[in-house]
């Protein structure tokens, strides 16, 4: 949805005919309703995630569809059955082995490094990656998010510090009786950060959260 900051005005109509006026109108408004589909619709995600600005290609060879083991962990209260290894007033943070299957945790990461490379972002591994669940302080009690760092010390600087140069993130959100992948990658550095919204079927909404999406 495209939403103006001023109602638009066309002086040039006061001195239109009638018809020419019509005429104008329907163009302008044909112009907005195209606009508006092609920043709202969705496409597929590629199945082979290449970029030219990557070293090398990324093909993502599984999707959650495929599996029959759970995404993520949990235990009957819906929170991981491993201990919190860091706590804080509104969440909770669980290291993600033993939390996100390693078939899941790949697709995310896969995903993750084609968005940054879309954006000349830099690449993350899964070597260092925890887990947040927000706990019943927050507005939004139970929120999945996994995160990744590029290394330890940068994990532990965000985390305990609240000092997060660089961070991939991808929050789990529940839409229309599916899990929406919602992307939130930030380079603190160079003040940039890019995201992106991914349904459980592979569409793919560009440059929007999941919350956003109809």
């Amino acid at each position: 949805m495209i939403r103006s900051r001023r109602p638009l005005r066309f002086s040039c109509l006061s001195v239109m005919p009638s018809t020419a006026k019509l005429i104008w109108r329907m163009i302008v408004l044909s112009t907005l309703l195209f606009l508006s589909f092609d920043l709202c619709s969705a496409q597929p995600l590629p199945s082979t995630l290449t970029t030219s600005h990557s070293e090398t290609s990324t093909t993502l060879t599984s999707s959650p569809k495929v599996h029959t083991t759970p995404m993520l962990i949990l235990g009957p209260d819906h929170l991981p059955v491993t201990e919190i290894v860091r706590s804080q007033e509104k969440e909770n943070f669980y290291a993600c082995d033993g939390v996100v299957s390693g078939w899941f945790l790949n697709i995310v990461s896969e995903e993750m490094n084609y968005f940054a490379a879309l954006s000349k972002l830099v690449n993350i591994d899964k070597s260092a990656c925890i887990v947040s669940i927000e706990n019943e302080k927050s507005l939004t009690p139970g929120l999945i998010t996994i995160r990744l760092y590029q290394n330890m010390q940068q994990l532990s600087d965000c985390v305990e510090r609240h000092k997060c140069k660089i961070e991939h993130n991808v929050t789990l959100q529940i839409k229309h009786n599916q899990i929406y992948r919602s992307y939130f990658l930030t380079d603190m550095n160079n003040e940039r950060f890019v995201q992106h919204c991914v349904s459980d079927q592979g569409q793919w909404f560009k440059n929007t959260n999941c919350y956003k999406v109809e």
